[in-house]
């Protein structure tokens, strides 16, 4: 099996593993054990449909995407429409700090390119430019949810 194969076999089991409301199952923090929201997962098989339909040429591949899209503009991935809600630790920021803002922004920028649709670059570009970044500490603000 090459490693275009292996991308496709994925993608179609990330298929079966779909919502009907379009997410795909949540994980949690590996070092920390947090229960996460299903936004980072959905985040990453959108990249991977992507590339799986780019390969293929499979229109399932596209459904998928769409439907993900639906899930990643909702009010349940961005519930104050500020940061996405990646954690469900009430002890910690929902926004899974910089990380989790940046993996969303990761899909939102492939969702851009496939589409070719302004929309999804606008929100990256807002999301980014949420974040602030603080000189004399030499670091970002968490944004949270």
């Amino acid at each position: 099996m090459n490693l275009y194969e292996l991308i496709c076999r994925s993608a179609y089991s990330g298929i079966k593993l779909q919502s009907e409301h379009g997410y795909l199952p949540n994980g949690h923090n590996g070092p920390y054990n947090d229960i996460e929201t299903p936004v980072r997962n959905t985040c990453h098989w959108i990249i991977t449909f992507i590339k799986a339909f780019k390969i293929s040429g499979d229109k399932k591949f596209i459904e998928c995407i769409e439907k993900s899209c639906n899930y990643l503009l909702s009010d349940e991935a961005r519930p104050m429409g500020k940061a996405y809600w990646h954690r469900k630790n009430p002890n910690k920021d929902f926004s899974n700090g910089l990380v989790g803002q940046a993996w969303t922004i990761e899909a939102l920028v492939e969702l851009y390119k496939f589409f070719e649709d302004e929309k999804f670059l606008l929100l990256a570009e807002e999301l980014f430019l949420m974040h602030s970044y603080k000189q004399n500490l030499g670091g970002w603000y968490i944004l949270n949810v």
